[in-house]
């Protein structure tokens, strides 16, 4: 069964403001894991 997205966006949001300050560490954490496995991957790009 797929979800709407609409709906997950939302619960997200609203997760976010529910955990207010919480919420604003974690995003720049998931941003800082995202851009170390891009960098990763580019890397072993590179090397192999």
């Amino acid at each position: 069964v797929l979800t709407d997205p609409g709906q997950q966006v939302d619960k997200m949001t609203q997760l976010i403001f529910y955990w207010g300050d919480f919420g604003s560490i974690v995003v720049p954490t998931c941003h800082v894991l995202v851009s170390l496995i891009l960098c990763f991957c580019y890397a072993s790009m590179l090397w192999f």
